[in-house]
């Protein structure tokens, strides 16, 4: 018997401007793979889910996913897919 389904499943997708300095895009990358960042989006959605009487006994939100771009986490590969050609 399965201990538990999966109801719903959300993705986040953030965009960065065009034409903005390469630091920028760069800064934004490291803030979006921090851990500490995926920590309190964690927790974000956590709060969230607490506010709805009908998900009170739904389980937490399983970690964010840590990989980048397909990439496996920890990589020291460049993620460009949020850029423009």
């Amino acid at each position: 018997m399965m201990k538990a389904m999966q109801m719903e499943q959300y993705h986040v997708t953030v965009y960065a401007p065009r034409g903005l300095p390469e630091v920028e895009y760069d800064a934004m990358h490291r803030t979006l793979i921090d851990p500490h960042f995926r920590l309190e989006l964690r927790r974000a959605v956590r709060r969230v889910v607490r506010r709805h009487p009908s998900l009170r006994r739904v389980k937490s939100p399983s970690p964010i996913d840590t990989t980048r771009c397909g990439r496996a986490a920890g990589s020291r590969l460049p993620c460009r897919r949020f850029r423009s050609p």
